[in-house]
């Protein structure tokens, strides 16, 4: 079976620190040698961002007919959050669409589930159990979750006593405990990663 990874430049998106986890995950499944992978891109400015204004603001699932048909094939987004302009001409034109969404919290429930109801996507996968396990409740039987990994091949333990990191920022910056933090621990000497 071809799978087809559906791919979008980190620019497009004001190359945010959280993209790279998108690429990382991208970079895994090419090198899967188990499945045959293509890439498909979606590099366009203006009708991912159409598709998603018409979507998400107006509840319309218009059908752009520029998009081409590519129903032999199953299509498989990675996404940061309801980016649902990615993944959107190509779910509502193919019967194989599969995502799997990173971040999507309680202000996003209500586009998600216009998207699970009317955006034609197979199935999604989520990174919350939390969210799975509500969409699950409502009906959503084409929701699943699939929690975040580690490469054990890339995870490197390191004892306690030689860890020289004092403060790790990990993850999105909380920028008024950043800014309570940072000067203090300079002055004091101390690693401060973020």
């Amino acid at each position: 079976m071809e799978i087809c990874l559906l791919k979008r430049k980190a620019q497009l998106y004001g190359n945010p620190p959280s993209f790279e986890v998108i690429e990382e995950f991208e970079r895994a499944i090419e090198s899967n040698g188990q499945a045959n992978i293509s890439i498909i891109r979606n590099d366009k400015v203006l009708l991912p961002e159409a598709y998603k204004l018409v979507f998400t603001r107006l509840g319309s699932s218009v059908n752009f007919p520029s998009i081409p048909n590519r129903n032999n094939k199953s299509i498989f987004s990675i996404q940061m959050g309801p980016d649902f302009g990615k993944v959107l001409p190509y779910s509502l034109r193919n019967k194989n669409v599969y995502g799997y969404f990173f971040d999507i919290w309680p202000r996003s429930f209500n586009s998600i589930e216009h998207f699970l109801t009317n955006s034609g996507i197979k199935h999604i996968f989520l990174s919350s159990q939390y969210t799975t396990r509500i969409l699950n409740n409502k009906g959503f039987l084409n929701v699943s979750w699939i929690p975040e990994g580690v490469n054990l091949n890339e995870y490197k333990i390191i004892a306690y006593d030689r860890k020289d990191i004092d403060v790790l920022e990990l993850g999105r910056k909380h920028q008024l405990i950043h800014e309570k933090i940072v000067d203090d621990l300079a002055k004091s000497g101390k690693k401060h990663l973020y």
